[in-house]
């Protein structure tokens, strides 16, 4: 599971450095990745990287390795 935290400021579940670069690439893990609760979600309404939520997807499914995404409710599923 990734996490809230950010490092220098570039928050991990948007984060093709830390979730596909090393963890999957340099590091082997070839495990479900899975977000916690809430944090795609996060990319929008806390770190303000998304323009809206559903960038706030795109930006995590498309540009990392996450596999799944744990959210409360299924108004923030988006089809892309």
């Amino acid at each position: 599971m990734e996490s809230y935290n950010d490092v220098n400021g570039e928050p991990i579940c948007a984060s093709k450095k830390y979730l596909k670069d090393l963890l999957r690439d340099k590091m082997g893990f070839k495990g479900l990745l899975v977000t916690d609760w809430e944090e795609i979600r996060q990319l929008h309404n806390f770190h303000k990287i998304a323009s809206t939520p559903k960038e706030a997807v795109r930006i995590a499914i498309s540009e990392t390795s996450i596999d799944m995404s744990m959210v409360p409710s299924g108004i923030y599923l988006f089809i892309f």
